[in-house]
């Protein structure tokens, strides 16, 4: 059988199998692909790497499970950088199930910096009514923060790092991990309209140009767009995680359908060169 034959004969089978394994290998092995930079996403890494160390970082978890592949990444790059500066690191969420995430997230990273709770990290837990909170936080952080209690129910004025954070003023920058409203458009609105706070986002990619438009007007200091946003952070910060292995995956896919589309062309111009094919 001639050999372009057996090219255009190939079972389909193999070729699913071939890309299951493109696809499937870099999720669990990232192999680092380039991405293409992102300036954005640059300029929010490199604002919370030059904030001195005893900076306040506000980490709020503004999002839903829909939007954990994209968000998770980003959380994990700048909370570890938020401890390796030597950051106190706060969470919190305006969304339920934000909640939960902060700590899932957040706490195996701390863990890994031997962050102590109460005096290098605290949780300061969700926030039903997120209107109420920004407005009260702005002069009395503890009575907003559900009557001065953490996400465990511990009283607030027990803890060494909030000794000194009272109020809105009090944090040096507030980064939003989001997938919706609210989220960086709301902390603009009341903590860097009127108390001059930096405001940093990381969002899923539907929602990426809207925070391009706030970062070009100044109101945000950087953002984390999406898979490909969180995957540049990743390679800024010398990490393959799980942002890195999607777009590899993403990659090798594409190169495997291109790869498939040359040999079949191949091999139907070479049977009807042979004239095999009219």
């Amino acid at each position: 059988m001639p050999w372009y034959k057996r090219l255009m004969g190939i079972d389909r089978r193999i070729l699913y199998i071939i890309m299951a394994v493109g696809i499937a290998f870099p999720m669990f092995s990232p192999i680092g692909l380039p991405v293409p930079e992102d300036v954005i996403a640059k300029a929010a890494y490199d604002y919370i790497a030059a904030l001195p160390a005893g900076s306040n970082v506000l980490y709020t978890y503004d999002l839903s499970a829909s939007g954990m592949t994209e968000l998770k990444p980003a959380s994990d790059v700048f909370v570890d950088l938020s401890f390796q500066k030597g950051h106190n690191v706060f969470l919190m969420a305006l969304w339920a199930e934000g909640h939960n995430f902060a700590s899932l997230w957040a706490d195996p990273i701390a863990e890994k910096h031997g962050a102590v709770y109460g005096k290098n990290y605290i949780n300061l837990g969700y926030m039903v009514s997120y209107a109420s909170f920004l407005e009260q936080s702005r002069t009395d952080l503890y009575q907003a923060c559900n009557g001065g209690i953490d996400k465990s129910g511990a009283k607030l004025s027990d803890f060494p790092m909030m000794k000194d954070v009272t109020k809105a003023k009090d944090f040096d920058a507030v980064f939003s991990f989001n997938t919706g409203d609210p989220g960086p458009t709301a902390w603009i609105q009341q903590w860097n309209a009127t108390e001059g706070i930096a405001i940093l986002s990381s969002c899923t990619s539907v929602s990426t140009p809207t925070m391009v438009n706030y970062f070009q007007s100044g109101l945000l200091k950087g953002n984390v767009g999406g898979l490909a946003g969180a995957a540049y952070a990743e390679s800024l910060h010398g990490t393959k995680g799980s942002a890195t292995g999607g777009m590899d995956s993403q990659s090798l896919g594409h190169v495997v359908i291109i790869l498939f589309l040359i040999l079949g062309n191949i091999g139907y111009f070479a049977a009807k060169s042979a004239g095999e094919i009219k």
